[in-house]
């Protein structure tokens, strides 16, 4: 009994501390893939809305002292996908190795990447329906990058 008991606990207390164990969200910011525009657009308001071929973005400039911008990407008016960029002094000052030590928290290890430019590093996490893709070059905190998409 007393064993188990302190499984019981033990895997509380894991569950607890590594949101990962949970898998990914299927969206973004509690916000799910299909949500609509005006609902993203209320959440996360002055920003500006442009076009990239078929898809509508909506572009917000500096949104936080941490985010440069944070664009959105809709298809058919629902969101597929977010690229968020990094303020570069918030990376410089806090370092981007503790900012990608957060997203390992929540999202877990993740899967180093450095085959797609000699220059930049990404590590991706990924799901049935959820891919997530930080990338960063080590000697420009500015281009540090996480991109959200539906898969």
């Amino acid at each position: 009994m007393k064993r188990i008991f302190l499984l019981v606990l033990t895997v509380i207390a894991i569950a607890s501390i590594s949101p990962a164990i949970a898998g990914l969200f299927a969206g973004y910011a509690g916000h799910p893939w299909g949500s609509d525009l005006h609902v993203i657009m209320k959440e996360f308001p002055g920003g500006t809305i442009g076009s990239s071929g078929t898809m509508v973005i909506y572009r917000q400039m500096q949104p936080t002292e941490r985010i440069k911008q944070r664009m959105f990407g809709f298809m058919n008016n629902k969101l597929s996908a977010v690229s968020v960029t990094f303020e570069g002094n918030y990376v410089k000052k806090k370092g981007v190795d503790a900012v990608l030590a957060e997203h390992k928290i929540y999202y877990g290890e993740g899967k180093m990447d450095k085959s797609k430019a000699p220059h930049t590093v990404s590590y991706v996490w990924e799901n049935a329906s959820t891919r997530i893709n930080f990338t960063y070059a080590p000697n420009h905190p500015e281009m540090c990058v996480v991109n959200y998409s539906a898969k």
